[in-house]
């Protein structure tokens, strides 16, 4: 339960959390450097964290339904075997943070961040990889995004169905405003949105936003709505 910190509610800061790991492969708490319940992490580095069981966050596990605070962090080269390249969170407000080059070493999803519900703000998610949803971000219930940079993320996965999102994947309800989806990819033959793929299942409002050069194998390579509205936003 964290390979360097374990709190139920409490602060970190100005910390550095490198190579630590998690070496127990099956379910329960992971969180390769800290799990926390709730609480915050401001202006720290995670580099190279490993989470080697089913519940993910190669860096940083978040379980409480309290949301945790992450502000100007950076997390780099973590892994998971579960969800969350980067972090795994219940409820999250993200902000002024960077992941980068985090991935997953199985078919799971969210290669930087794999969250319930999220805040994200000011935040760039840059070469992070998955073999199955949501390359950059993966959000299974809402979101709230604003000005966040998405840029060659990538996806792949080859069974049918519909997967995908190489930047972002919506599962839920959410609003995603003034923000950049560049040069994200998937390469599966059943997946679908290169950039931002969205599934219909609320209420979702895409506005002001810019999808350039992002590819896809079938449908939708800058994007892909099943039941939201996309509004002065720029494709190409």
């Amino acid at each position: 339960l964290g390979g360097g910190v374990y709190m139920t509610t409490g602060q970190i800061e100005n910390s550095r959390f490198i190579s630590n790991q998690t070496t127990h492969t099956g379910g329960g708490s992971q969180g390769g450097a800290v799990v926390m319940t709730a609480g915050k992490i401001l202006n720290s580095v995670f580099i190279g964290n490993r989470s080697a069981g089913s519940a993910g966050g190669g860096a940083v596990l978040q379980t409480g339904s309290v949301p945790g605070l992450i502000s100007n962090c950076f997390f780099f080269q973590n892994g998971s075997v579960g969800s969350g390249g980067g972090v795994q969170a219940a409820t999250i407000t993200m902000v002024d943070s960077s992941l980068e080059e985090n991935g997953l070493y199985n078919e799971n999803s969210g290669g930087g961040l794999y969250a319930g519900c999220a805040v994200l703000k000011n935040c760039r998610f840059v070469r992070n990889r998955v073999n199955l949803n949501g390359g950059g971000v993966y959000l299974s219930a809402s979101g709230m995004i604003d000005n966040c940079h998405f840029i060659s993320n990538y996806t792949t996965f080859t069974s049918g169905g519909l997967y995908g999102g190489g930047g972002l994947h919506l599962n839920g309800t959410g609003v995603v405003h003034n923000s950049w989806f560049v040069s994200n990819t998937i390469t599966g033959s059943g997946m679908f949105g290169g950039g931002l793929l969205e599934l219909g299942k609320g209420p979702v409002l895409v506005t002001n936003c810019y999808f350039i050069g992002n590819q896809s194998r079938n449908s939708g390579g800058g994007i892909y709505l099943t039941g939201g509205m996309a509004t002065e936003c720029t494709v190409r």
